[in-house]
């Protein structure tokens, strides 16, 4: 791209470039926070294969365009372009139904190409369909991850938005002239500020009991009081996961939340769930195997308290309050357990 105007088209990307989200998991999302049984008769749909499932999210789900989280520094770049009569071509994934959408709200785009009922655009199927339009290296491409690698090979122009930095590393040896835009820190990064370890403070109240039992040999006590620190810690960050998860929405809304690693785009959904998924297993684990099946029906029930809180009970203050003591009673009952008190 840059300063220099050419006929070819610009094709852009929608999810995790042009907006900083996943369309298709931000709508179930809200589909599952608005009717879990739904939710999950679309999920069967899955079974029809990915582009069947994004259409019928997207039966479910309608989108506000003007409230998506756009790359401002992106977007002011394509609508200069547009300016300047270069065609630019909204080019994703993401069901057509959303792609027209946003692509009607924002009026700089000239073509869409979306998955439709049948085709899931995306990697391969993207490339072949955008080379059969406009030949190959008939255009210039602006992607995001992994899966537009073979679409940027079959591309004149290279521009990778927020990309991880592997990838960045691969385009630039394949292609010197690859552009990069809003670097983004290691994904590993991302994941340790997800899992918000200064929130485990919170988790030595399961030390109490050993504090107050001085009486009893609580030195023989101090392992399992470590573990069950441990095992309550992951179980924490797998429900801080789910609740970031849960909320991207208002916290792109929120100036001290916006740059957090789901709200800002920097780790996807699917991954979150997986990560909360294995902090959880391995919460079970350790207290069941460490210590004793009851720490880990306890982290069962701090699991079911804190999704209600992230579900329901935030909606009042009274049932804000009450859960949170009872989460922070969970952790003293914890400890009471690794203490041979319950």
């Amino acid at each position: 791209m840059g300063d220099k105007v050419t006929a070819a088209p610009v094709c852009v990307d929608l999810d995790g470039t042009l907006i900083a989200g996943d369309m298709l998991w931000e709508s179930f999302v809200a589909l599952f926070q608005r009717s879990p049984l739904a939710a999950l008769q679309v999920s069967f749909s899955l079974a029809k294969g990915r582009a069947h499932f994004k259409k019928r999210v997207a039966e479910y789900v309608p989108i506000d365009p003007a409230a998506l989280p756009y790359r401002t520094d992106l977007l002011e770049e394509l609508k200069e372009l547009n300016q300047q009569g270069v065609p630019l071509v909204l080019a994703t994934a993401t069901h057509e139904t959303y792609a027209w959408a946003i692509a009607d709200h924002l009026k700089i785009f000239q073509q869409v190409i979306a998955s439709d009922g049948r085709r899931n655009l995306s990697g391969h199927q993207k490339a072949a369909s955008l080379v059969e339009r406009f030949g190959e290296r008939g255009f210039d491409y602006i992607g995001n991850g992994w899966s537009d690698v073979p679409v940027w090979r079959a591309a004149a122009g290279v521009t990778v938005v927020a990309g991880p930095a592997r990838l960045v590393r691969q385009l630039t040896s394949e292609r010197s002239a690859t552009r990069v835009l809003a670097r983004r820190r290691s994904t590993l990064e991302a994941f340790l500020t997800a899992l918000r370890p200064h929130q485990w403070a919170k988790n030595t109240l399961v030390f109490v009991p050993l504090v107050a039992g001085l009486s009893i040999p609580w030195l023989n006590m101090l392992a399992s009081g470590i573990l069950t620190f441990v095992a309550f810690s992951l179980c924490a960050s797998a429900t801080y996961i789910l609740d970031d998860i849960s909320d991207i929405q208002t916290d792109r809304l929120d100036s001290r939340k916006h740059s957090g690693p789901f709200a800002s785009g920097e780790l996807s959904i699917p991954a979150g769930v997986a990560a909360a998924g294995l902090l959880l297993t391995a919460s079970l684990l350790l207290a069941a195997l460490g210590v004793s099946w009851l720490l880990a029906a306890i982290l069962g029930v701090y699991v079911v308290v804190s999704t209600a809180h992230t579900l329901r009970g935030k909606q009042t203050p009274a049932a804000n309050v009450l859960i949170l003591t009872g989460l922070h009673v969970l952790r003293i009952m914890a400890g009471a357990v690794a203490m041979d008190w319950l």
